[in-house]
């Protein structure tokens, strides 16, 4: 983000730089503050003027560089969209190694997601893994079609984390019961012992609920 710091960043008033006593006469203090008006509103289009020279701060000055990129926006692009094309444009000389895939598909997730490349070069493929959801995958993939080797295939991976429980049940068909005898005669009380029961799923089919 442009910072702006070195500039004015406060509402201009101009009569804390004068003695306190000029702001007690009416007319001063409306002249005062007609001025203050006049500087801000100069201060404020300075700085908006400023944010259109940096991709990632304009707004209305999207137009002037797209134009210069020979760039047409779809009518629904927002900001976000528009300044991604556009710095993609701009690095379109770069070399497609793994970083550079990598900071191509993180403009297409929020600031805090995880994003990471995974090749699989011996199926001439590799993986985009991010633990959030794109909020521009038409974006992405144009993107990553645009900069990745021709002959690379790739796949979008969701790692999402959320709390839940899962619930396994089963019908009992065949089973056999062994009854294992002890070798002498003793008598064992097994109320507070586990008794552990085991079986094998041979067949077994996954319900999914939507």
């Amino acid at each position: 983000m442009l910072d702006l710091n070195w500039m004015r960043q406060n509402k201009v008033d101009i009569l804390k730089y004068l003695p306190a006593f000029l702001a007690k006469d009416s007319n001063f203090k409306n002249i005062a503050d007609a001025c203050n008006a006049e500087h801000d509103s100069i201060r404020l289009q300075l700085q908006d003027i400023l944010n259109q020279f940096f991709v990632s701060t304009a707004t209305w000055g999207l137009t002037l560089w797209e134009n210069t990129l020979a760039i047409t926006p779809n009518i629904n692009d927002d900001y976000i969209a528009r300044r991604n094309r556009i710095f993609l444009k701009l690095q379109a000389n770069q070399t497609s190694t793994v970083e550079y895939m990598t900071t191509i598909a993180s403009r297409y997730f929020a600031d805090n997601a995880n994003v990471s490349i995974v090749p699989d070069n011996a199926n001439y493929a590799f993986s985009i893994i991010a633990d959030a959801v794109s909020f521009d995958i038409a974006g992405l993939i144009e993107a990553i079609n645009t900069y990745k080797p021709a002959h690379l295939a790739f796949l979008i991976v969701h790692l999402l984390q959320a709390a839940g429980n899962i619930y396994t049940g089963g019908i009992l068909q065949v089973f056999n019961k062994i009854k294992i005898l002890p070798a002498v005669d003793f008598s064992v009380n097994i109320n507070s012992t586990p008794i552990f029961i085991a079986g094998i799923a041979k067949t077994y089919s996954v319900a999914k609920l939507e």
